[in-house]
């Protein structure tokens, strides 16, 4: 009986080793509430009843499509923009949105409508002005 129960121990042990590659940290939640961040790379051992959700700490980009949006003069233009980011709080990314990518995709886009709205697709050109010539 206990030659038994003792592979059954190791192999719950074994589960909590995981590998930690570099720009990966795993936000860890133990019955669903999170507990940690592990940030320091190689083999690690946690809980092993903790779940694991793997989140990439380097730097990410996309670029967006063409987006056709009016400028503040009423014109319409075609604007696109090229996104780098990258993830500095593994718990928001995981608790606060449910998919991190996604929102990231989302929030770059409607900034960058509202920004091009903003702004004219031209410069008003100056008045020049004569000076008197003594």
């Amino acid at each position: 009986m206990a030659g038994a129960i003792a592979p059954a121990i190791d192999g719950f042990r074994l589960k909590g080793f995981s590998q930690l590659v570099p720009n990966e940290g795993p936000a860890l939640q133990l019955f669903g509430k999170y507990t940690s961040t592990v940030r320091r790379k190689g083999l690690r051992w946690t809980k092993p009843f903790c779940s694991r959700r793997r989140i990439s700490l380097g730097m990410c980009n996309f670029e967006s499509g063409k987006l056709k949006i009016n400028d503040n003069d009423g014109n319409p233009i075609e604007i696109t923009a090229m996104v780098v980011w990258q993830v500095i709080d593994t718990a928001e990314a995981v608790i606060c949105v449910d998919d991190y990518e996604n929102f990231a995709h989302i929030q770059s886009e409607s900034a960058l409508r509202a920004d091009g709205a903003k702004l004219p697709l031209r410069r008003p050109r100056r008045r020049q002005t004569l000076a008197a010539q003594p």
